[in-house]
């Protein structure tokens, strides 16, 4: 049995439970044909254009339910803070003690000599 004889199958079946089953089986094959359709313009949409695309095919209920969960992969957290402070300042001592500081020592050898 195909999937539309499936769905004739239980629109003309008596019990009300079954026929209803065919207009919700109907709706997912419609539903998975546009996901499919925005997915497809989007894999092929240059990188101009892929914005456009994405706005056009734009889907206001996963967008809503995609935003209710989304957290940054940057923490904004005071402790996020607190370790992105932490990293900048150890970068920065590494620069000045391991380059900055050797390459300004080599080059006050370098004049002092000439």
């Amino acid at each position: 049995m195909t999937l539309e004889q499936l769905i004739v199958g239980a629109g003309q079946n008596p019990d009300p439970s079954v026929a209803r089953l065919s207009g919700v089986v109907r709706e997912a094959v419609r539903r998975a044909d546009e996901l499919g359709a925005a997915d497809a313009a989007l894999r092929h949409a240059s990188a101009w254009t892929r914005p456009f695309v994405f706005l056009a095919h734009l889907d206001g209920s996963i967008a809503r339910a995609t935003w209710d969960i989304y957290r940054p992969a940057v923490p904004t957290t005071a402790e996020g803070l607190v370790y992105a402070a932490v990293g900048v300042l150890a970068a920065l001592c590494l620069y000045h003690l391991g380059i900055r500081m050797p390459l300004e020592r080599r080059f006050r050898r370098t004049s002092l000599g000439n």
